[in-house]
């Protein structure tokens, strides 16, 4: 009764900006928290729909000329770290300068999923896939260490940076370890591949 906001979140949840929505109207005077807004998680499900929106983009730079011994080649290869990196340098400004711009924007977050899509073209190109079992269990462990521990110790005033930052590197150690191997005894690889986790995968939207 206070505030039409959480309505409108509502309705820009269905266009894929209702991140946008959240960091319009967080300084209006009448505007509830945002821990009572009902749609406040959709921000992260338009973060997505916008990463995917210009993502494919990148992805079809790198596909078309990965194999050019060219500047294109180069270029293909280096364009999505780079945009990683600018964002990374984003959400560390960002932070301290406007933490809800930081938190729900693609510009701040747009690393994170980044990370995993440059771990992809790596794995393609038999980059950072351990050799041995020990190896790949080693990576495994390192990543639920990190996992835990951003759990743990996150501080809600220095996410995303820096504290995004170590699930983000929790799970590119624990894709690592598990493409690496075709062992599939370790405690981790047994764990994720539970038929609980992997329905718990199939509903994570809807979750």
């Amino acid at each position: 009764w206070l505030s039409d906001i959480i309505s409108r979140t509502g309705l820009s949840a269905f266009l894929g900006y209702s991140n946008y929505t959240l960091v319009w109207n967080s300084d209006r005077y009448f505007s509830p928290r945002a821990d009572f807004n009902p749609f406040l998680h959709t921000w992260f499900v338009a973060v997505i729909v916008q990463f995917y929106l210009f993502f494919p983009i990148v992805y079809y730079v790198w596909l078309r000329f990965r194999k050019d011994q060219s500047v294109a080649g180069y270029v293909s290869w280096a364009l999505l770290a780079v945009l990683g990196l600018a964002s990374l340098g984003i959400a560390f400004l960002d932070t301290t300068a406007n933490h809800d711009r930081a938190f729900y924007l693609l510009p701040s977050r747009f690393w994170e999923l980044a990370a995993g899509a440059l771990l992809f073209q790596l794995h393609s190109n038999g980059a950072f896939l351990p050799k041995s079992k020990s190896a790949s269990r080693l990576l495994m462990a390192a990543g639920s260490l990190l996992l835990g521990a951003g759990f743990a110790l996150a501080d809600q005033q220095a996410f995303p940076f820096p504290w995004a930052v170590v699930p983000v590197l929790a799970t590119i150690l624990l894709l690592c370890g598990i493409a690496g191997t075709t062992d599939r005894s370790s405690l981790v690889d047994r764990f994720l591949g539970s038929s609980v986790m992997v329905h718990v995968g199939k509903i994570s939207y809807s979750l």
